[in-house]
C-alpha cells in the first residue's frame, strides 16, 4: 500500500504541490508580507486544496479516461504477477529484484516486424577481473552466448518475449531471469543498481574521451 501510494504521489501529486507552493511564496514576497503572514494557514490548505484537485483530475485522466499502453498491461498478466511479488511500477516498466540483482520489466514495439515485445534487463556491475568492461571484451560476450536468448550491453543483461497473441508465462519469464543470472554470476559479474550502473556508464565514457 505504502509503495502504491509512493507512486501515485511521485506521478501526480507531487509537480502540482511543488508548483502551488512556489507560487504563493512569490506572492507572498511581491506583496505585502505581514498582511499574507497572517494567513498563513489558510495559504497552507489553499495549497493543499489545490494540489488534490489538480493531482486528482490527473489520476482520473491518465487511469480511467486516457489510461496509456503501458497503464493497461499492468493490469494484466505477467505484469501484474511481478507486482503483486514485490516489483513496483516505475516510469514505463517494472523494477525489482530477483536473487539480488535488479530487473526491468517493460515493453517495446518491433517496428519493422510491428510486434510488441516484453523485454528483461537485468542490471549488473560492468567490471570483470577489477576493470571495466571493455567494447572487445563485451562482443566476445554477445558472440559467446549468440546462441541463447541474451544480448550484452554495457551494464544489462537484456532478453525479450514475444508480446503478441498469447502473454508468456510469468514462471517461464522467471526461469529465463534466472537463468540469465546464473550466466552473470558465472562470468564474474556483481549486482548493480541502475543508479550505480548509470554512474560507472558515465566513468567508462569519461575514461574513454580522455584516452582519445
Amino acid at each position: 500500500m505504502s509503495k502504491k501510494f509512493k507512486y501515485y504521489f511521485l506521478k501526480f501529486y507531487l509537480s502540482p504541490f511543488l508548483t502551488f507552493f512556489v507560487a504563493c511564496c512569490i506572492i507572498v514576497y511581491i506583496n505585502h508580507r505581514k498582511h499574507f503572514m497572517n494567513h498563513a494557514g489558510l495559504l497552507f490548505f489553499l495549497v493543499i486544496g489545490l494540489t488534490l484537485l489538480v493531482g486528482t483530475a490527473k489520476v482520473i485522466v491518465d487511469q480511467f479516461l486516457f489510461p496509456s499502453e503501458f497503464d493497461k498491461l499492468v493490469q494484466r498478466k505477467p505484469f501484474r504477477d511481478f507486482i503483486n511479488h514485490g516489483f513496483v511500477v516505475g516510469n514505463g516498466y517494472l523494477n525489482g529484484q530477483v536473487k539480488d540483482f535488479q530487473v526491468l520489466l517493460g515493453y517495446n514495439v518491433d517496428e519493422v516486424r510491428d510486434v510488441r515485445k516484453l523485454y528483461a534487463n537485468i542490471v549488473f556491475k560492468p567490471k570483470l577481473s577489477g576493470h571495466f568492461m571493455t567494447e572487445v571484451e563485451l562482443d566476445a560476450f554477445n558472440k559467446k552466448y549468440a546462441t541463447t536468448p541474451f544480448e550484452w550491453s554495457i551494464n544489462s543483461l537484456d532478453l525479450e518475449f514475444n508480446f503478441d497473441g498469447p502473454p508468456p508465462r510469468t514462471a517461464y519469464i522467471l526461469e529465463e531471469i534466472e537463468e540469465g543470472i546464473n550466466i552473470l554470476k558465472k562470468e564474474g559479474f556483481e549486482p548493480s543498481t541502475l543508479a550505480d550502473s548509470y554512474k560507472i556508464e558515465k566513468e567508462i565514457w569519461d575514461a574513454l574521451l580522455e584516452n582519445s
